[in-house]
Order: structure tokens, then C-alpha cells, then sequence
């Protein structure tokens, strides 16, 4: 499940902002849609003993212009599962048609990229009408996109809410994604700037 950490900063009208100071309503900056407004935030605290029963929810490092060009703009923590769009051809972070989304875990152990052991993380979660790419820490990286089985982790009131709000994931509708999932391994790793 895609998920950025306290104090990655996003792309809004308002210019750049941690994530942590979002709320719904706000317009954020998307790669397909231009501003879009942001229908829900969910923030999820997992301490170090969830981490340690739940290794695979470990945090993926990325420092600080680890994808080149300057990029990210600032160390960043996502979870594993969380997506960039790469360029299928190449493995090269690009615009166009070809682009299929990676996730980050994919890519771990190249440089500058690395799972790291944590005595507690606060994910976060950000929700839009449909599925979006946003600007996160300066690169392109999707945002939350629910199917039933990726909500489960979430306690009972944060699933209620994910409900009423978007009624057509307790439908079990299919989500649609932004782009198409890409192989496990990429071997190239460059990013364009925004």
C-alpha cells in the first residue's frame, strides 16, 4: 500500500507543504489532472514491535538525490509498496505512454536506496476521487489507491471512514490504477525533475 511518512513535503496550490498539514478539501498537484482536490488523509502510527512482527512494513530510505538530477529534494522514508512511475523500456523515471508504475522496494539496495530498520514509523495515507501521481519530495509517486484487501490493516473507524467516503471500494468495485504495474527489478535509475 502506497504510503509517505510525516514531513514529506506535497505539491499543493498553496505550494509545498508537509504532508501531515493536509486536509481534505485542499487542491494537490497531480501529474495527469493538474490540481485536484484531496478527498482523505489517514494517518497510521506502527511502533517498533508492529515493525518487527511485520518486517516487509519496514520503511524504504531513499536519500537525498538518489534518483539523480537532485532528486528526491530531501531524505525520504515511503513504505514498500509505494509506486513511481518508470519508463518500461529503459527503467528510466520519464513522462509518455510507456510509463508502468514500480515499486519502491524494487529498487532497493541500488544506491542511495535501502530498507531500514525503525523503532516506529507514522505513515500516511492520501485519497483522491480516482487514482492520482503526485509531487512528493520532488519526484512523481502515486498516492492511495484502495482495493478491499489493502484497507484491511487499517482499524475499524479508519475503514468506516475509507467507506462512506468512497462507498465503491465497500462495493468491492475494481480500482483503476494510474499506470500499469511494472517488473519487481529495475536496474536504472534516473528521474526527471519536476
Amino acid at each position: 500500500m502506497p504510503c509517505f511518512t510525516t514531513g514529506t513535503s506535497i505539491e499543493t496550490a498553496e505550494g509545498d507543504l508537509p504532508i501531515e498539514e493536509l486536509r481534505p478539501g485542499m487542491l494537490i498537484m497531480t501529474r495527469d489532472n493538474g490540481l485536484q482536490p484531496l478527498r482523505w488523509i489517514g494517518i497510521r502510527a506502527m511502533g517498533g514491535r508492529a515493525l518487527l512482527d511485520n518486517p516487509h512494513l519496514r520503511p524504504v530510505f531513499v536519500n537525498k538525490g538518489a534518483f539523480g538530477n537532485g532528486l528526491p529534494t530531501q531524505d525520504t522514508m515511503i513504505s514498500p509498496n509505494t509506486r513511481l512511475p518508470v519508463a518500461r523500456e529503459t527503467g528510466r523515471f520519464l513522462g509518455g505512454i510507456s510509463e508502468q508504475m514500480t515499486a519502491i522496494k524494487a529498487m532497493i539496495n541500488h544506491r542511495g536506496i535501502q530498507q531500514i530498520d525503525s523503532v516506529g514509523i507514522c505513515y500516511v495515507h492520501i485519497k483522491f476521487d480516482g487514482h492520482q501521481v503526485i509531487a512528493a519530495n520532488g519526484f512523481w509517486s502515486e498516492c492511495f489507491n484502495p482495493a478491499d484487501h489493502s484497507i484491511s490493516p487499517f482499524g475499524n473507524s479508519q475503514r468506516n471512514e475509507i467507506f462512506e467516503i468512497f462507498p465503491e471500494i465497500a462495493a468491492s468495485q475494481v480500482r483503476r490504477d494510474a499506470r500499469k504495474s511494472a517488473a519487481k527489478r529495475v536496474s536504472h535509475l534516473h528521474i526527471r525533475s519536476l
